[in-house]
């Protein structure tokens, strides 16, 4: 059984972009040309483990304690079986029909589980056996606890296998149910065993997790296979896929981005794709990690999928503890150093391990063996980007390289789970991490007492802080880590083992009196970074008393200030304590003694501040009060005023404690800006200051960004008595930005009497501001109604509406507001059929493949098939809307328009049906019309003249004139050029 494994699924998935490769024929390399064809640093050399026909769309493997190899084919993706999609969003996050049962009463899919063992020890698997198949997307494996770990959302599933036949003793076990499947590239992954005997996993970017009642996008998660416990260990991270520690125990996880990896804390938060996956889920984290520091350029474009931290010893020394990533987009491996920056790490480019020389190689997980190799785990794959939602990937292949460096260490045939305990305690000395992770794991599960002595004699000796390390871990997973050996361990000479020691006695949630007090002791005097890291993650999992104490001990180590995670970290637990224990860490923070410190200063005073400003209840407004009243220094007062108006805004203020209202009065009062005394002033009801802003606002001689601020604030409160001075602004103000202020302002009044004034503006506004108020009309069912009559009227012009606003109109979901916007402005677009929808994902997936397009080339492309209705850059017929005008920016727009044209058709270009007396219907766009005839152009590009006399019946049609299937008859280069071309700012001159 496996220690771990480390991968990632396909983030081949995750591409976004390919690079070109030398040329390869159609259909690939064969694996051994593919081996041949590799270039690699002097000494290495590429050889085939194993390929197709033996294993296809292999995403992630692992050894065994025999060596063998684990592995899973993703026959099934991209689309679960059994499932029928019901909603699909524009980044193809799919929800669908029903949450599936787990195996075997769920849908059966074509996913597998293989053993790959090399049986004459010729370095090449040369026997199959299949432990599981009919798995339905099935994307991470581990091994252990006499049987297989199985993550397939949204399950993670345990197979028994009591007997090691490699024959599964019946169904699965749910261990967990709620894992993400709405999008197959980015679901549960990189199973893994953790140092502290836990299995790891990860979740990607586009899924949701909602387990236990946690609920989670990207992230790092743990499970307890002993207590059944899970915990979402750190959160965001981009879409994960890959997850390792170092010699230390230091997590990294790999992830697209123009970065290689993160380096992954306990209880940290990280950044994410915020505007596509949502915040946070802690609202009050203020602030987030981002990936380790790179300190040179990245090769290869962004995807670093499966990434490994080099354990071997099959190496030259270069290697030991180096990042070694594949990117898929690059058709690479390469090798990144890690060097320790404060608590944390930084990288910088080692060199290039594989040049595969080969567009179809997709390395997507990499791994260490028993050899101290490393093998890599390639998709092999013409196609890279997953945002086309076809399924033509090519299933037929797969290959598995062993990277080898000097020649071939050959392996006796052995079996770690058959050895004594004595002997698997002696390859903790392996230079070879595997071996001594492997025999760990084992003896996790044994929890064999008779090694607590053997680890504890060695652990006390040793010095080496690998060996010191090692020794640690198997002392607490055999159960020997009691109070008395913890106190002793976090005295060790070893940083990493202090560190250790500090994590497992925080993951038990309490400690006793002494080591609390030696805790305490150590924030004051521990001189590592990355312990001091761990006791800001300890303290926020102990209770409140004893985190607080230690929290405030680090917060005196003034060396930190700057470190990448540790201030951070501080902030968490504080903010953890105050949400679960507030009255405990309030009289912890609400002291002279504690708010003197440059950390406080620095990460917690405005933290504190917004927390409690923000959350309206008597004791956090008392808290925010007390804080105002001992913020008595200019800086400290500065941080707690930046504090107090980003957590009260939006708050109403009129009802909060005398004492609360108080304060924030004298905080106005002694405030030196005069900004913030408005700002409180205004806060606060009191008409003097709302009157001195409204002059402030108005006063030309005013900051322009001051004016902007204080208008906005005014609007927040929305008193009528303002109304007037903002509707002054808005018709006399020399200022855009200022006008637009005023505007927002207003929208949140009431009245017809504001809409009457917009009204009055609107003529003389300029162009941008004229949207604006068009934006504000709509929001109001009265004040939509007035811009309506306005427009039958003819006082303002129909056509001034957006598309966008249009669209808005008609979510409105008001039959008489559709029809009149309808007869004003033309068919108000609805929402695509799924159909559409799949095919604008089809056409947005291939647009970053190959060299992306080139404008030059799609003239041709726009000459025959756009220009015989549109004109661009003035070639072409003036039939259909002129594009060079068009919101050609917005890319999908313009996909929606060239794939579903029906769903956009503005009025002057709406078609007509036209019923005639000889029984025949014409449809066409009417170019010319007069008394005696009209005459229709068709989406056959033919004119025909009809006389008025001999139609019957006249309507306008739902059906574009512009063709179905425009780009369909394109190759994918046509349509890369295409689309390039229109966006463009036009030929070269």
């Amino acid at each position: 059984m496996s220690w771990r494994r480390n991968g990632s699924t396909c983030v081949l998935l995750a591409a976004l972009a390919a690079f070109p490769a030398s040329v390869v024929a159609e259909g690939g390399l064969s694996p051994e040309e593919a081996a041949r064809r590799m270039v690699l640093p002097s000494g290495f050399h590429a050889e085939v483990f194993a390929s197709e026909p033996m294993i296809r769309q292999p995403v992630t493997a692992t050894f065994d304690a025999r060596g063998r190899l684990w592995v899973i084919e993703y026959l099934q993706y991209p689309v679960p079986a059994g499932l029928q999609p019901v909603k699909i969003d524009q980044y193809l996050r799919t929800e669908y029909d029903r949450v599936p049962e787990p195996p075997p009463k769920g849908p059966r899919g074509l996913d597998r589980i293989k053993i790959l063992e090399d049986t004459d020890g010729d370095g090449k698997a040369d026997k199959s056996t299949i432990f599981v198949d009919g798995l339905n997307l099935a994307s991470g494996l581990a091994l252990g606890r006499g049987g297989v770990y199985v993550g397939q959302a949204p399950y993670l599933l345990f197979y028994p296998d009591r007997d090691g036949n490699d024959v599964p003793d019946g169904d699965p076990e749910v261990l967990l149910s709620g894992f993400g499947l709405q999008d197959a590239h980015a679901t549960v992954n990189s199973l893994a065993w953790g140092p502290d005997g836990r299995l790891y996993g990860a979740q990607g970017s586009t899924v949701t997790a909602r387990i236990r009642g946690i609920e989670f996008q990207q992230g790092i998660w743990r499970y307890d296979p002993d207590t059944k416990e899970f915990e979402l260990f750190a959160e965001g991270g981009g879409n994960t896929w890959g997850l390792d520690w170092d010699a230390s125990g230091r997590a990294f996880g790999s992830s697209n981005g123009g970065y290689i990896a993160f380096h992954v804390v306990q209880g940290g938060n990280y950044v994410k794709g915020f505007a596509k996956h949502g915040p946070l889920h802690n609202p009050r984290t203020y602030g987030y990690f981002g990936p380790i520091d790179y300190r040179s350029a990245k090769l290869g474009g962004h995807v670093t999928p499966g990434g490994v931290i080099y354990k071997g010893d099959a190496y030259p020394e270069s290697y030991r503890g180096a990042f070694i990533g594949g990117n898929l987009l690059a058709n690479a491996v390469y090798r990144h150093d890690l060097e320790r920056s404060g608590s944390s790490y930084a990288g910088r480019h080692g060199e290039v391990l594989i040049d595969a020389r080969d567009p179809w190689f997709r390395p997507i997980d990499v791994l260490v063996g028993p050899d101290g190799c490393a093998y890599v785990v390639d998709w092999y794959d013409k196609r890279a980007s997953h945002l086309d939602p076809r399924d033509n990937w090519d299933k037929t292949n797969g290959r598995i390289y062993r990277i080898v460096h000097g020649e071939r260490r050959r392996l006796q045939p052995f079996d770690l789970s058959k050895l004594p305990s004595t002997d698997l305690f002696a390859l903790r000395t392996s230079a070879n991490d595997w071996q001594a992770a492997e025999a760990r794991r084992i003896l996790g599960e044994r929890r064999d007492p008779s090694i607590i002595p053997l680890a504890e004699k060695s652990l006390a000796a040793e010095r080496d802080p690998t060996l010191a390390l090692r020794d640690l871990w198997v002392l607490a997973l055999s159960g020997g880590l009691d109070t008395r050996r913890a106190l002793e361990c976090l005295a060790h000479p070893v940083p990493a083992v202090r560190e250790w020691t500090i994590r497992l006695l925080g993951d038990r949630g309490t400690v006793d009196p002494s080591v609390a007090s030696s805790l305490e002791h150590l924030a004051e005097t521990e001189p590592d970074a990355a312990a001091r890291s761990q006791l800001a993650a300890t303290a926020r999992r102990l209770p409140a008393s004893t985190g607080m104490r230690i929290v405030e001990r680090l917060l005196d180590r003034a060396e930190d200030r700057k470190d990448v995670h540790i201030p951070l970290m501080l902030w968490w637990a504080c903010e953890h304590h105050l949400s679960r224990s507030p009255e405990i860490a309030r009289d912890a923070m609400l002291r002279p003694e504690f708010l003197r410190r440059a950390l406080v200063r620095d990460v917690i005073l405005e933290r504190a501040a917004r927390m409690w400003a923000s959350a309206g209840d008597e004791g956090s407004d008392l808290a925010c009060a007390r804080l105002i009243e001992l913020a008595t220094d200019p800086l400290d007062e500065a941080k707690v005023v930046a504090g107090v108006e980003l957590g009260v805004t939006g708050r109403r203020l009129e009802s909060i404690p005398s004492r609360f209202r108080a304060a924030l009065e004298r905080l106005a009062d002694r405030s030196s800006d005069a900004g913030t005394r408005s700002r409180l002033g205004i806060r606060l009801g009191d008409p003097a200051a709302t009157a001195s802003a409204l002059a402030r606002a108005a006063d030309a001689a005013t900051p322009e960004t001051d004016r902007v601020a204080l208008i906005a604030l005014i609007g927040e409160r929305a008193q009528a008595e303002t109304a007037p001075a903002l509707v002054e602004l808005l018709r006399t103000d020399a200022s855009t930005t200022v006008r637009i202020a005023a505007l927002s302002a207003l929208a949140r009044h009431e009245g017809k009497e504001i809409a009457n004034a917009l009204m009055s503006a609107y003529p003389k506004a300029t162009p941008q501001l004229r949207a604006r108020i068009l934006d504000v009309l709509i929001a109001r069912k009265p004040w939509r109604e007035r811009m309506l009559d306005a427009m039958e009227k003819l006082e303002i012009s129909a056509k001034d509406l957006s598309l966008a606003q249009v669209v808005a109109l008609r979510q409105l979901a008001e039959p008489a507001t559709t029809e009149r916007v309808e007869r004003l402005w033309g068919r108000i677009p609805g929402p695509g059929s799924p159909e559409k929808i799949k095919r604008v994902a089809e056409v947005r997936g291939i647009l970053p493949e190959g060299d992306k397009g080139v404008a030059a080339r799609g003239v041709e492309v726009f000459r025959k098939q756009c220009a015989g209705c549109h004109k661009l850059f003035g070639e072409g017929e003036a039939i259909g809307p002129d594009l060079t005008g068009a919101e050609r920016g917005d890319l999908e727009f313009l996909l929606s328009s060239l794939v579903d044209p029906s769903a956009f058709i503005r009025k002057e270009y709406e078609a007509q049906s036209v019923v005639l007396a000889d029984g025949r219907t014409l449809s066409g766009l009417v170019v010319d019309e007069n008394d005696k005839t009209l005459t229709l152009f068709d989406s056959k590009r033919e004119k025909t003249v009809i006389p008025t006399s001999a139609i019957e019946e006249r309507k306008s049609s739902p059906v574009s004139l512009m063709p179905e299937g425009l780009l369909d008859p394109l190759r994918d280069d046509e349509i890369r050029d295409l689309i390039r071309y229109i966006q463009s700012s036009g030929p070269k001159r």
